[in-house]
This record gives C-alpha cells, sequence and structure tokens, in this order.
C-alpha cells in the first residue's frame, strides 16, 4: 500500500494534527488559524485541509485508504472512500499531490511542504518576475527581512 501516517510526536488526533497544518501562518495573516474555503484561487477547501494535514504528516507516499483511515478517527458521520479518492484526484490535477500506480490505485505525495509553498507557487505562477522583483523590494526595505533572505540563499538546499 502507502507509507503509515504518523500523527505529530506527542500529539494524537487530527484536530492536533488540522490544529498544526493550520497553525503553519503566521499570526496577524487574514488566513491565521482557519484554511480559507475554495473559491477558485487555488486556496485548499476545509477536506482538501484535511487531507492535506495527513499526507503531510506521512512518512511517505500514502494510499487513499490510509488517508481516509486517519480522517476517520473520532468522527461519528464517516467519511466515504469515494470522497476521499475524488479529493486527493482532484488535488493531484491541481498539482498539490502527485499520484504514482500502486496495484488498482495510486499512491499519494505532496508536491509542496506546506501551504506557504503553495501560495509562493501561485504568485509566481500568476506575476512571475513582477512578484519577485516586488519581493526583492520589500526585503530592500526590511533590513531583518533582507537579512533572512541573504542567509536563507546562502544556506543548501
Amino acid at each position: 500500500m502507502g507509507g503509515e501516517v504518523r500523527h505529530l510526536s506527542g500529539h494524537s488526533g487530527m484536530c492536533t494534527l488540522i490544529d498544526w497544518a493550520c497553525g503553519l501562518r503566521r499570526p496577524g495573516s487574514r488566513y491565521f488559524g482557519t484554511m480559507p474555503v475554495e473559491d477558485g484561487t487555488g486556496w485548499l477547501g476545509p477536506l482538501e485541509a484535511r487531507v492535506m494535514a495527513v499526507v503531510w504528516a506521512a512518512d511517505g507516499p500514502v494510499a487513499v485508504r490510509s488517508v481516509l483511515e486517519t480522517l476517520n478517527q473520532g468522527r461519528r458521520r464517516k467519511l466515504a472512500y469515494t470522497t476521499v479518492m475524488t479529493v486527493m484526484a482532484r488535488l493531484a490535477e491541481k498539482g498539490i499531490l502527485r499520484r504514482s500506480p500502486n496495484g488498482r490505485g495510486y499512491d499519494y505525495e505532496a508536491t509542496v511542504p506546506d501551504t506557504a509553498a503553495m501560495a509562493v507557487r501561485e504568485v509566481l505562477e500568476e506575476f512571475g518576475d513582477t512578484a519577485i522583483a516586488r519581493f526583492a523590494d520589500a526585503a530592500r526595505a526590511d533590513p531583518k527581512l533582507r537579512n533572512r533572505l541573504e542567509r536563507l540563499l546562502r544556506e543548501e538546499p
């Protein structure tokens, strides 16, 4: 099958896992503590956010069944396999997940490490060089940001 889904060290339950994934947003952000609803701009909907939280917490590629079992832990109304399969297929169509054949199904893995990377990718696709130029302008205007950016550029990937 796929990689096993693991919970964050010392934490259990999807609430904690989803809170962790959503907590990647900075305080003060209009999206802090929530996942924006799908509105055609590329942001994750509520179920997409939960699926991605499970995928991001996995040790490797995961099968739909593994994600489904994790999502259904502690739920009174269980999600259907086909619901999770459809969400994961759509995330793959959007380029957020990569899928590879495994028997009669697929294993999935994230193409981005978090929602911030999704946002950066989307901004770069939408605005290209202009976005990079504006970011450079912002870094020039903020010494802390500039220092952080210079440190990151010196680091090995």
